[in-house]
């Protein structure tokens, strides 16, 4: 029975390497989503300023040309947010199902404690919640990557 322990300790390893690595992740994607910010900024105000005088020379071409270059840089800002969001709410969810696992495994290690190993009966439920255990786990685990997909 102690082995039915083991796996569930085992995936709270796996969950929280899942969560360890979300939180790297969202590390990164958060400095990206900053530098995404400072570059679109700073290509709003480049683009305004070196397309001033041929906005008042040769009109409205020069604006969009300058409004393009803005707004692609926005556009990279607000994915890099979009990822940001989607990656904090997976670490989230993450954080969430390995509370609740480390829960269960203290309750399975009680459990197992207080198991009667010559009663058959508490034996085959003991295992059976095990099993129970282990494939809410799984399940949960595949629902927050399914909601919250990679970009």
């Amino acid at each position: 029975m102690s082995d039915g322990v083991a796996v569930l300790r085992e995936r709270l390893g796996l969950v929280a390497a899942q969560r360890v690595a979300a939180r790297r992740s969202l590390r990164l994607w958060r400095g990206l989503y900053w530098a995404a910010g400072i570059g679109a900024v700073g290509t709003a105000a480049a683009a305004g300023v070196s397309a001033l005088g041929e906005i008042l020379t040769t009109g409205w071409a020069a604006a969009f040309a300058a409004m393009s270059a803005v707004l692609t840089a926005l556009d990279k800002f607000l994915n890099a947010g979009d990822k940001v969001q989607r990656v904090l709410t997976r670490h989230a969810r993450l954080s969430v199902v390995e509370y609740g696992l480390a829960a269960k495994v203290v309750d399975a290690q009680w459990r197992h404690e207080a198991l009667d190993p010559a009663d058959a009966d508490q034996v085959k439920a003991f295992a059976d919640w095990l099993d129970e255990s282990a494939r809410a786990v799984d399940a949960e685990v595949v629902a927050v990557f399914e909601k919250t997909p990679e970009l």
